[in-house]
């Protein structure tokens, strides 16, 4: 703990200087004594300590204070994710630039520095006001997918330093448009004790993990499993919107703009189909309306288009099984694509009929 030895009240700089002078004059033996040698009576000396020896170890409180600072405040020091693009503040993203801010009376003599995991990376520029933005090194395509913690160190000279801590998940180079994760193939790993014999893991319900597949949020009343196959239209996942044994749906939240159209794309297909002509139906739905797409063939791949216009800032589109009951048989899902199409322009969405299996153009929102 610092001293404040020349008792004015202040510990400052000016309290390691009469140490200094004794150590100068009478040398560093002095830190060979012993608590029972007689006490060093030619001034100037101060025992800091209180151990009545003048040694190298009254020295090292004013050391620690001068490390830590003296009279220096830490910087004032803020920063997040610049571009969250899973749903808002779930550290979820395809980007990991990080923007902010640091402030201090000395900003001149302040430095910032940037580590991922640990790994210290570089100083981080700041314009004149503060203003930070910085990349770690990162790649993006894929490879480095995953759980990560950037950390920002900010320091004026001779002071305190200051912290700020960001844990995110990399999501880079899925497809998806402005859906983050739309094949499904960022999530648990493939070493993940959850995968059963079959090669499918459930979520939900009674089993956890509802934003294990990242970017997308599954029904705390419902079930899914997560199934890893050869045979799908993109990656090696896709979803089962019938769990074990609960039925199930899947959501997630973007950007968008109101006004704006946007085209939804997807695969569907079926699992153990029911009794003949029951299908597999499945809906997708936005707050501007719903669709029901139904396939009568399993694992035969059918790609859906449905368009839908925004109506807020926030979008959330839904995926759900239709099916009343598990019963072994439901939707499968994959290849989720969400694309801006401009202003809308006749307010007309594209819906299949459950009836049919063709897409109908009906007005916006009559289903």
């Amino acid at each position: 703990m610092a001293q404040d030895v020349d008792v004015n009240g202040f510990v400052a700089i000016a309290d390691l200087i009469p140490i200094i002078t004794h150590l100068r004059t009478y040398g560093v033996p002095h830190d060979l004594r012993t608590p029972t040698d007689p006490p060093v009576a030619t001034p100037p000396f101060v025992d800091v300590t209180g151990d009545d020896v003048v040694a190298l170890d009254d020295l090292l409180p004013v050391v620690a204070l001068l490390r830590d600072g003296v009279g220096v405040p830490a910087p004032g020091l803020q920063a997040g994710l610049a571009n969250d693009t899973g749903a808002p503040f779930d550290g979820i993203t395809s980007d990991p630039t990080i923007e902010g801010a640091v402030s201090a009376g000395r900003l001149d003599e302040t430095r910032v520095a940037a580590r991922v995991d640990g790994r210290v990376l570089a100083l981080v520029s700041f314009d004149a006001q503060g203003a930070i933005s910085f990349s770690p090194d990162l790649p993006l395509d894929g490879t480095a997918n995953g759980p990560h913690t950037l950390e920002l160190i900010a320091q004026t000279s001779g002071g305190a330093p200051a912290m700020e801590s960001i844990p995110f998940t990399l999501v880079a180079g899925l497809s998806g448009g402005l859906i983050l994760n739309g094949s499904f193939e960022a999530g648990p790993t493939d070493a993940d004790a959850r995968w059963n014999s079959g090669g499918f893991m459930t979520l939900g319900h009674n089993q956890g993990g509802i934003r294990d597949i990242y970017g997308w949020t599954v029904a705390a009343d419902g079930q899914i499993d997560l199934v890893r196959s050869d045979e799908t239209p993109d990656g090696n996942r896709f979803v089962d919107l019938t769990g074990s044994p609960l039925v199930g749906m899947i959501e997630q939240t973007f950007a968008t703009t109101i006004g704006h159209e946007y085209l939804v794309t997807f695969d569907i297909s079926g699992v153990e189909l029911g009794p003949p002509d029951t299908g597999v139906a499945m809906r997708v739905q936005v707050a501007t309306g719903e669709c029901a797409a139904f396939v009568s063939t399993p694992y035969e791949w059918e790609t859906k288009q449905w368009r839908f216009t925004a109506t807020q800032d926030l979008t959330t589109l839904q995926f759900a099984s239709l099916h009343p009951s598990a019963g072994g048989h439901g939707p499968i899902l994959d290849n989720v694509v969400v694309t801006e199409l401009g202003p809308a322009s006749n307010g007309v969405v594209y819906n299949p009929s459950p009836d049919s299996g063709h897409w109908l153009a009906l007005p916006n929102g009559d289903f």
